[in-house]
């Protein structure tokens, strides 16, 4: 990790504020992480009947629900770019 990166992967293009919005859990939060791969999963909208993103052992572990789930997301996805943040 770069000192001062995150990522926040958004389906919103040209996105120049990140305002918290609420999610699943009902809370409301902004998302960012360190990782691009994790931030790429996120510029597409998905849930968890489409993948399931985990660590296991120390290592990302991204489960597709049915084949070529990833293909979907991965197709929407490339129409956007990740937005990098410093903090």
């Amino acid at each position: 990790m770069i000192n001062g990166i995150v990522y926040h992967g958004s389906n919103i293009n040209g996105l120049q504020i990140i305002e918290p919005k609420v999610s699943s859990h009902g809370k409301s939060y902004v998302y960012a992480t360190t990782n691009k791969v994790i931030a790429t999963l996120f510029l597409a909208r998905w849930n968890d009947y489409i993948f399931r993103v985990g660590h296991f052992n120390g290592r990302l572990h991204i489960v597709e629900n049915y084949p070529e789930a990833l293909k979907e997301i991965r197709d929407f996805a490339s129409k956007f770019q990740l937005k990098i943040c410093f903090y």
